[in-house]
């Protein structure tokens, strides 16, 4: 059989299950920013040198091995289809594009990557494409988009919120998810015995869970280093003036700033080595002068000012145990969860506004901001914008809070949650607290979450869920889990995900996943 491997080259954990793959089938495309290394068996595979796959005028370069002379043939292109794809694209090309191109730049760079990819796939016969996670990149999801309009048969390595029970999907829209796929393995006992009731359920999967590793939505050692200064503090009281000079002459701002002089541009090389990675920051821009990216941080640290500034001003005083409400997460942008998971609900401004429109009268929508979302990020300089804020803040019925409120706290006292495809959803759901989602999540499927896309559809889940209590709600989910629990893949997806939760041996993860994705391709 015949396949294509996409970012198997991003750490040594999934090139070793490249390799592992290529021994079993014929990997006939091996796409990524590294070439396979000679004697590898992948180095058999066409190489499809995504460091070329940024930029209009390099996408030649990245198919030397592949005849591309019927590249410019428009016949048999299905313009509906791939229009409807275009607006992720474009969504997903201003995360790495912190100086926008132009609309028409953009649309022939897309054009020409769906000209190409259905030329290259069209006459080889591939019988799976497989991705290392939802693509979120400009050309993978360009190259997912191709897949599926020619039914090639795609597989994405997807990451739940429980550490090593992971899923493959066949799609990043729910709809068509397709991870009800039993692989036949032996009953993971430990597991079922967590499931066995709502007691064993609530505090087994608090140790299992992967929100042990998150603070702020990011990882307890990206949080250290983040907020190095706030630690410190705590940790010796004395040095709060020292932080207060710090804060009134944002110095920290002003280092962040003049790094743009001294460090490494983070450039992505066009050209791919056995040496070369991926560096997507801003790979949207091909070349920038020390000089440009100076402005480029200048204003990623205006508009974290201004995101502070705007989320310090909302209400932390609201007794919100004296009101019926639903709790509306933010979810991170820009992030693969939040574009292209999200689907066509990318703004959350219109999922908001859906909820005022349902709810009764004296109900409230208390919204919260992630709190990633107040960390300086290049790629974030595209979203979040002032009106962003006092557009949904004119919505009936929205109050905002502080970012730094308590979460658990709002979820507890909330009526239901709702968010696009948030960790809210699952937070919930522990706590007894149904969810309506308008994005993609593996959750939608339990009784107490429902998805939803319209004001119809959310009137209707609405005075479904309300009805639910706290037992009904957690039975709900643990029974899901249950009903699933031969669909998982129990297995690590990734060289971090074993590393931060140590779970099992680096050889039994990959021949667990090995055997996981060779039944998917087969069946």
């Amino acid at each position: 059989m015949k396949i294509a491997l996409v970012n198997f080259d991003i750490d040594k954990y999934l090139f070793e299950l490249g390799i592992k793959l290529s021994r079993e089938f014929d990997v006939k495309f091996f796409c990524g920013h590294q070439k396979p290394k000679k004697g590898s068996g992948l180095d058999n595979s066409e190489f499809i040198d995504s460091t070329c796959l940024y930029h209009l005028e390099d996408i030649e370069k990245a198919f030397t091995g592949c005849d591309l002379e019927k590249i410019s043939s428009l016949e048999n292109i299905d313009y509906e289809y791939y229009s409807n794809a275009y607006l992720i694209f474009s969504r997903i090309y201003d995360r790495i594009s912190p100086i926008p191109k132009s609309n028409t730049y953009t649309q022939n760079f897309y054009w020409k990557l769906i000209m190409t990819f259905e030329s290259i796939l069209g006459n080889k016969g591939l019988d799976a494409l497989i991705f290392n996670s939802t693509p979120h990149q400009p050309w993978d999801f360009a190259f997912y988009t191709v897949a599926k309009k020619i039914k090639i048969k795609t597989l994405i390595l997807h990451r739940t919120e429980i550490v090593n029970k992971n899923l493959i999907l066949e799609s990043y829209n729910f709809e068509n998810y397709n991870f009800n796929f039993d692989y036949g393995n032996k009953p993971d006992l430990e597991f079922e015995k967590i499931l066995k009731n709502n007691s064993s359920f609530l505090s087994g999967l608090n140790k299992i869970h992967r929100s042990q590793d998150l603070i702020d939505g990011i990882r307890i050692r990206q949080y250290e280093n983040s907020n190095f200064y706030i630690i410190l503090i705590k940790k010796y009281p004395i040095l709060k003036f020292v932080n207060f000079l710090v804060v009134l002459f944002k110095f920290i701002e002003i280092r962040y700033i003049f790094q743009a002089f001294y460090q490494k541009l983070p450039l992505q090389v066009v050209g791919a080595t056995e040496r070369s990675m991926c560096n997507s920051t801003i790979a949207g821009m091909k070349s920038v002068s020390r000089l440009q990216y100076f402005f480029i941080k200048l204003n990623t640290v205006k508009k974290n000012l201004l995101i502070k500034k705007i989320n310090s001003n909302f209400n932390n005083n609201i007794d919100i145990k004296k009101i019926e409400y639903i709790f509306y997460g933010l979810s991170y942008q820009p992030e693969r969860t939040s574009t292209p998971e999200a689907g066509n609900v990318q703004n959350p401004f219109h999922a908001i506004k859906i909820l005022s429109e349902v709810l009764p009268e004296h109900f409230k929508i208390i919204v919260k901001e992630h709190p990633r979302q107040l960390y300086k990020d290049v790629r974030g300089i595209n979203y979040r914008e002032k009106n962003f804020y006092n557009e949904i803040s004119k919505i009936k019925k929205v109050m905002f809070v502080n970012a730094s409120h308590n979460y658990e706290e709002l979820i507890e006292n909330s009526k239901m949650t709702a968010t696009t495809n948030g960790s809210a959803i699952g937070d919930g759901l522990k706590k007894g607290k149904p969810s309506i989602c308008f994005g993609n999540t593996w959750l939608s499927g339990c009784k107490s979450v429902k998805f939803v896309k319209s004001v119809a559809e959310c009137k209707q889940a609405f005075h479904e869920l309300i009805k639910q209590n706290k037992e009904k709600v957690q039975t709900n989910f643990r029974e899901y889990i249950y009903e699933n629990r031969n669909y998982f893949v129990s297995a690590a997806i990734s060289q971090s995900d074993r590393e931060r939760f140590k779970v099992d041996s680096r050889e039994k993860n990959l021949d667990d996943l090995f055997l996981c994705i060779k039944k998917r391709i087969q069946g």
